[in-house]
């Protein structure tokens, strides 16, 4: 529940780099000339927040479940 919580939060700090630049560069202490890093730092948040989103099924992230599914695939031998 946390980390979905978190997950949202990280997501929509992305989303406002990404549609309010100014704004955010203000709230950051960023230069304004600087959209194409605040782009940037807003893409890597969506990112983030996606990859710390827990999953539909068993409630892990999704780096748990890549880790989990390179256990299970063991080579032959």
């Amino acid at each position: 529940m946390l980390a979905g919580l978190i997950a949202i939060g990280i997501i929509l700090i992305g989303i406002r780099l990404l549609l309010q630049p100014v704004a955010s560069a203000a709230g950051y202490g960023v230069p304004v000339s600087m959209n194409a890093y605040l782009a940037v730092k807003g893409v890597r948040d969506i990112t983030a927040g996606l990859v710390v989103a827990p999953g539909p099924r068993d409630g892990k992230p999704a780096h748990a479940r890549l880790a989990d599914s390179r256990q299970r695939v063991r080579p032959a031998g």
